[in-house]
């Protein structure tokens, strides 16, 4: 239920992966790097503060709901729930945050690399959830974090790199935000 909250929250990214996607092919189009950074710093400032004004107000709120009720649930402890909940909502923001690379992909014509993130990632939470099983008492709480954290990770590195790498014209930067 917690996954199905999350999955249905994301669709409110507020136009900016579609506008960023856009814009993007749009200055890569005309051979503007400078405008493409523009755009591309723009979309992750604003949007990563976005993200995190809303973290801020959600927080305590994660906190002071009572889950168990909320969901249903009795054979779990309150604080572990809770606690479940903020980590997921925490690794949600910085998965909305970090995959405005995928839109950078597609407009770039990389879109079967993008596509490729989710998968692995899959295949990672499978395998941590496998070893979870054998090595940790049953906890919703790690079963969350090893179903999350791996594409959250996998986004992160992908976009260092990439920033570092092919798309290092593009980096976001302060001085390039257009406000």
């Amino acid at each position: 239920t917690i996954v199905s909250i999350v999955l249905w929250a994301q669709n409110f990214d507020l136009g900016v992966s579609s506008g960023l996607k856009y814009k993007f092919t749009e200055f890569l189009a005309k051979g503007d790097k400078q405008g493409a950074q523009s755009i591309v710093s723009t979309a992750y400032l604003s949007f990563g503060m976005l993200l995190l004004m809303a973290f801020a107000l959600l927080t305590p709120v994660v906190f002071c709901l009572d889950w168990n009720s909320l969901l249903n649930v009795s054979s779990i402890p309150l604080v572990e729930l809770s606690w479940t909940v903020f980590i997921v909502l925490s690794l949600f923001f910085v998965q909305m945050f970090c995959e405005q690379i995928s839109n950078l992909l597609q407009a770039y014509q990389k879109a079967a690399i993008a596509d490729t993130f989710k998968p692995l990632a899959n295949v990672f939470s499978l395998v941590l959830i496998v070893l979870l099983r054998f090595f940790t008492k049953n906890s919703l709480l790690y079963a969350s974090i090893a179903m999350a954290a791996p594409y959250v990770l996998m986004l992160i590195g992908i976009n260092i790199y990439l920033f570092a790498t092919h798309f290092k014209d593009y980096a976001p930067s302060v001085k390039c935000f257009d406000k």
